[in-house]
């Protein structure tokens, strides 16, 4: 029985050889195929902690905002309120009542106001009635009535996307106006937005003071741009240079908007 395998080995090594060369070649194939997979898997499941980090950030950022308009706007009105109305117990004088009154109604109305910013913050229903540009256009109108900065838009798009989408690109652009505003000195801001067949192209320039993007380290505004973008697996190309402005160009794929 042995002597007949023997013999069939020999008679047939070449396809033997050939059957395992062949196999070999496979398992090698398989093996890079399954190296390339956990890598590229790998790859994904970092990203996707960084952006839930980055998210994270972000909300925590939000929080302590509001936290702070509350304290120091809407805190400090009401702190005044009570102490006006403490006034009105020790006040005889009628003319002085109607003064604390008038001053008193002043402040409960700009509580109301206050109040109203606030909320609208958190939930800009505007956006979700008439989009994002319209509630950039409604900030560039407040922001040119209270100071000499001047904000260029150039809009060739007419989509809307979800709701959520929306709100992060109104807070991505209200974001880089906030930072131009405090560390820019710049006189204008270049807003273009181009959209065309499959992608969102978002053009944000100042002619400000710009800085040495090599020695800056990303601070707590520039991570929530990006987690903003990367939220939607966009991608954020910065240039800038000393004294000569700064520019974001921000690239969505329309697949991830819709």
């Amino acid at each position: 029985m042995i002597d007949h395998i023997i013999k069939f080995i020999e008679n047939n090594s070449n396809q033997i050889n050939l059957l395992t060369i062949i196999t070999i070649l496979v398992l090698v194939v398989v093996m890079f195929i399954l190296v390339y997979l956990v890598r590229n898997y790998r790859q994904n499941l970092k990203r996707r902690t960084e952006v839930l980090n980055a998210i994270f950030k972000t909300e925590e950022r939000e929080r302590d905002r509001i936290a702070k308009d509350l304290h120091d706007n809407l805190g400090a009105l009401l702190s005044t309120i009570k102490l006006q109305a403490g006034t009105l117990n020790h006040v005889t004088n009628p003319e002085e009542i109607n003064l604390l009154k008038g001053d008193l109604i002043g402040l409960v109305d700009n509580t109301i106001i206050e109040l109203r910013n606030i909320i609208k913050n958190i939930l800009p229903t505007h956006i979700v009635n008439h989009g994002w540009l319209y509630e950039v256009e409604q900030l560039k109108q407040r922001i040119e009535r209270a100071s000499t900065l001047k904000i260029n838009i150039n809009c060739q798009h007419k989509s809307r996307y979800r709701a959520d989408v929306e709100t992060n690109l109104f807070r991505i652009m209200q974001e880089l106006i906030n930072n131009v505003i405090k560390h820019a000195f710049a006189t204008t801001i270049q807003i273009q937005v181009i959209e065309n067949k499959d992608t969102l192209y978002i053009r944000f320039e100042d002619n400000g003071k710009g800085f040495d993007t090599s020695t800056i380290t990303n601070g707590i505004g520039s991570q929530s741009i990006e987690s903003r973008v990367n939220l939607y697996l966009g991608a954020v190309e910065l240039k800038s240079q000393a004294y000569l402005g700064t520019s974001y160009s921000i690239t969505f794929s329309l697949k991830n908007l819709i």
